[in-house]
């Protein structure tokens, strides 16, 4: 199991889920691009929040095989 989170170059207490989303997406290009790394079987936990940005993800990006969601949080519409 390789777990990658990017170093981030902003300011964290003012984030974004967008830009935890894009984050994340920078994490899964890395991966896919690794020889080692079998693509097929790159999927996404998170928490909280992370849930959340997990099924977006999942949402736009057919090749994520699974999610783990642990107390995702939700959004009023």
């Amino acid at each position: 199991m390789i777990v990658a989170q990017p170093l981030r170059k902003g300011d964290y207490a003012s984030a974004t889920n967008e830009d935890f989303a894009k984050d994340t997406e920078a994490a899964l290009n890395y991966l896919r691009s690794r020889k080692e790394i079998n693509t097929r079987k790159i999927g996404i936990i998170g928490h909280s929040c992370g849930g959340t940005i997990a099924f977006d993800i999942a949402a736009k990006d057919s090749n994520i095989s699974f999610i783990i969601s642990l107390a995702r949080s939700c959004r009023a519409r």
